[in-house]
């Protein structure tokens, strides 16, 4: 993957470019790369370098001499690494004695020996070829680096906390609105009370009003009556000794 091309910086074609070649090397075992995510790869070796150069000691990053070269222009030696792990190796065992031959086949013992030679050979320079590639790992194109999945986990933690603290002040003014609505009721309900008690009252007075009315138009009457009973004895009184035609009753 290439940093820099003839000391400039990558444009959109080189990029599209390099995410092809990442994608084919691939052997499509891994999604295909894009374009951003070679750049952000990219980015985060050059930061690495940069960390691992400000370092006082050597850099055991396998990628450091290939990104020095390319930043630097020149390769420059790189120290012996001292605090290097120590790799053991587990000692070849050589496969157990075959079993006696016949006598017919006795006579080519020289050739299985040189078979076993050869078997023991390969077995040795597998184990090194093993050891080599323990040694030198290869390049990681994933662009899956942890500081864009640290960011990326930032912005869902972020986008979580915004929609439970939405889903919070939701219910807190669902709840506000709720208790508006009952404080409401509550005073139609004292109002309407109070308005029922207050014709209650007032029907009550119109009641006694109509039966004090109803005894003073009562007193009234037999006052009359006995006003008019006492004035006809009056003038039965006087009667008694005038002309009888002159007496109330008669014409």
């Amino acid at each position: 993957m290439g940093v820099l091309r003839n000391r400039a910086k990558l444009k959109g074609q080189d990029w599209e470019d390099v995410a092809k070649h990442v994608s084919l090397r691939a052997h499509g075992t891994k999604s295909p790369k894009t374009q951003t995510q070679c750049k952000n790869k990219i980015e985060s070796m050059k930061k690495r370098y940069r960390s691992e150069s400000a370092a006082a000691e050597a850099s055991s990053w396998p990628l450091f001499p290939r990104l020095d070269l390319l930043l630097r222009g020149s390769a420059q030696p790189q120290p012996p690494v001292t605090n290097a792990p120590l790799v053991l190796i587990e000692p070849f065992l050589p496969p157990p004695p075959p079993p006696p031959l016949p006598h017919g086949i006795a006579q080519n013992s020289h050739g299985s020996n040189g078979v076993d030679r050869v078997a023991k050979e390969d077995g040795v320079g597998t184990k090194l070829s093993e050891h080599e590639s323990d040694k030198n790992p290869p390049v990681d194109t994933d662009s899956s680096t942890p500081a864009l999945y640290s960011d990326k986990e930032k912005m869902k933690s972020k986008s979580l906390k915004m929609r439970a603290d939405k889903k919070k002040k939701r219910r807190e003014d669902e709840w506000e609105v709720g208790e508006s609505i009952r404080w409401l009721a509550e005073v139609v309900v004292r109002s309407e009370q109070a308005r029922m008690d207050t014709m209650r009252e007032v029907e009550k007075m119109r009641a006694e009003a109509e039966a004090k009315r109803g005894e003073i138009d009562l007193k009234r009457t037999e006052i009359l009556a006995n006003t008019q009973l006492e004035i006809a004895r009056l003038f039965a009184g006087v009667g008694k000794g005038i002309d009888s035609s002159l007496r109330i009753g008669r014409s």
